[in-house]
């Protein structure tokens, strides 16, 4: 629970002071440090209400959900992953699987805030989700339930607010 407090209350400032990751880089074209908050990820439907970190590793994941570097951010045009433990270091993933068709995802990053509709709940060996349509924004949540794996998969279905210093 500190290491989102300290992620929350620091997330909180940038996005005060519009400073907060808009994309893979910082203001100053480096990469985002391992662990950077990047986002707010809400399940009300699951209560889930985490800070999203840079990165997947393992040091990140214990401390909440990460996002997977090659991936765009969340509300972004493609495809964005988010990884998170389903039991251990608090399980923020550990109720994915109470999720259904139509339950909405809500994610908070430099960009703006973002609403998803969940589509598709998959395991290891389920078909793929349709292609995602050009300029299209999809959410992938992942996390290890044991043997396969669960993969939630959900489709922007609107933007809230779009902050007007974010490139996208």
């Amino acid at each position: 629970w500190a290491a989102q407090s300290r992620a929350f209350d620091q997330f909180r400032k940038e996005l005060a002071r519009g400073v907060a990751p808009v994309g893979q880089k910082d203001r100053n074209g480096r990469l985002l440090a391992s662990g950077a908050p990047i986002a707010v990820l809400t399940i009300r439907t699951i209560s889930v209400h985490e800070v999203v970190l840079e990165g997947t590793s393992p040091e990140v994941l214990m401390s909440g959900p990460g996002h997977l570097r090659d991936t765009v951010f969340p509300g972004q045009a493609g495809t964005s992953v988010l990884f998170g433990r389903a039991a251990a270091y608090g399980g923020p993933f550990g109720r994915l699987a109470g999720l259904q068709v139509g339950d909405k995802i809500t994610v908070t990053t430099g960009i703006g805030t973002s609403t998803f509709s969940v589509i598709d709940l998959r395991r290891a060996g389920d078909p793929v989700p349709p292609t995602l349509t050009s300029g299209s924004a999809r959410l992938t949540l992942e996390t290890a339930t044991g043997a396969p794996a669960t993969l939630i998969v959900c489709e922007a279905s609107w933007l809230v607010a779009k902050l007007p210093f974010a490139e996208v």
